[in-house]
């Protein structure tokens, strides 16, 4: 006798176990080196060292993006911040940002203002902000800016802690990567700041590795 096989979108299936405060805290501890220090050690073939302090504009400053094996070293005036290495990067690599991941102490309503309105260009796809509780607690107005504006974006990710890191890792849309390392938050601060860029893959893939991770513990946290 002919047996019919299983359909299993009609198979009942067991239901997900509940997202209990000790399963959270099990998933928690299942992240790699979620709270431990992270180390990556590479070695770039080509590095530049620029003094860029007289440079009027960040795309002059970096004057043109560090290839795969590449890695420019930047000191900066405080005519721009971090911020301006977004459009910079976008007019410089001459194509859009597929995954844009950000870190910094403080950000200006400006700063956020300007991401919404790329991702609404379709110059930036998707955005993960990490931000700081030091900054939620003395700029209250200006985070809960973020947290309107980018709530109301599907492809925007926003999220705080104890953070002190200011980078931005960014994806091409033709596959190129870039990372920049900083001393200088998204916003504006009138200093001398010091900004490593690397095109290296692999430095790229480990910031974006702690990062997601902050997020999913975000959301297991929220489950």
């Amino acid at each position: 006798m002919l047996k019919l096989s299983e359909n299993p979108i009609l198979t009942a299936r067991p239901p997900a176990p509940r997202m209990t405060v000790d399963r959270i805290k099990l998933e928690l501890r299942r992240l790699p080196h979620l709270h431990d220090d992270r180390r990556l050690t590479t070695r770039q073939t080509r590095q530049s060292f620029r003094d860029a302090r007289a440079a009027a504009t960040a795309e002059a400053a970096i004057g043109s993006l560090p290839g795969p094996d590449e890695a420019t070293h930047l000191v900066v005036s405080g005519r721009f911040a971090l911020w301006h290495m977004i459009p910079a990067a976008l007019a410089l690599s001459g194509c859009s940002i597929t995954h844009l991941f950000i870190a910094t102490l403080g950000f200006s309503r400006a700063n956020i203002d300007n991401l919404c309105a790329l991702m609404d260009a379709g110059r930036v796809g998707t955005l993960h902000l990490v931000g700081s509780h030091y900054f939620k607690a003395t700029s209250a107005p200006t985070y809960q800016h973020a947290v309107d504006m980018l709530g109301k974006r599907s492809k925007a990710r926003f999220t705080s802690l104890r953070n002190h890191e200011k980078l931005l890792a960014m994806e091409f849309s033709d596959g190129r990567r870039l990372t920049i390392e900083s001393s200088a938050n998204l916003r504006s601060s009138e200093n001398i700041e010091g900004m490593t860029l690397f095109g290296d893959p692999a430095v790229h893939a480990f910031h974006v590795g702690w990062i997601g991770d902050l997020f999913t513990a975000a959301d297991l946290g929220a489950s």
